[in-house]
């Protein structure tokens, strides 16, 4: 057999073999994606619409958790199963959930919704337990979160809460500069709006000079 006929048989049959697997992706492979990727955005839209509508932290948490079973380097359901264990202050899930999505997966955008929300559940603990690992865990986080300026606002934001939650005059004006930095970069949001009258309380105190400076829920 001529060197000429072995090509055109080795052709014809390597022809055939990427014949055979385009018809089998086809047949097999694609109807099987198009079911995953159609139940994928079924358990979103469910656990979107039990997180934000419902207020069901919970019945959100588990349709967030088929999404990954589907698609585990996916960003969005880790993200908002954060958002889910947030919302039942299961705090140390919400940072186990963002620390579960696989760097590989992530561009800059979700580097920086995620460092967010693993920030602001290290606030959310701190705030509870004073304790400095959480502070400096928290810090972190929020400090990679306000170096993108989708999430800068929010990481300010959050940045001067944790500092707002400790008792000396440094600490308060530490958040006044963050709030305050913040506020220049968004009054409309609705965290924008839950600051001010913290923000606004502790430039009062502040303007009226150094004294014992109660916490806005004192009563004092």
């Amino acid at each position: 057999m001529s060197t000429k006929t072995v090509s055109l048989v080795l052709a014809v049959v390597l022809g055939l073999i990427v014949a055979g697997a385009a018809v089998y992706y086809v047949l097999a492979v694609l109807p099987r994606r198009q079911a995953a990727e159609r139940d994928y955005t079924k358990h979103l839209e469910q656990g979107r619409e039990a997180l934000e509508l419902e207020n069901n932290g919970s019945r959100a948490v588990s349709e967030f958790k088929e999404s990954t079973k589907l698609f585990p380097d996916r960003v969005e359901p880790y993200l908002l199963m954060a958002r889910a264990y947030f919302k039942l202050q299961r705090y140390q899930d919400a940072i186990a959930a963002v620390d579960a999505v696989p760097a590989s997966a992530q561009s800059s955008e979700d580097e920086a919704r995620l460092a967010l929300e693993r920030g602001r559940s290290f606030v959310a603990r701190f705030v509870d337990t004073q304790n400095r690992k959480d502070l400096i865990e928290a810090k972190t986080s929020l400090e990679k979160a306000s170096s993108f300026d989708a999430t800068k606002a929010e990481a300010l934001f959050n940045l001067g809460t944790m500092y707002a939650s400790r008792k000396t005059t440094a600490d308060r004006d530490k958040a006044l500069e963050y709030w305050t930095d913040g506020l220049k970069l968004d009054q409309d949001s609705e965290t924008a709006k839950q600051i001010k009258p913290a923000y606004e309380f502790f430039l009062k105190a502040k303007s009226e000079g150094p004294k014992a400076i109660p916490s806005p829920g004192d009563g004092k």
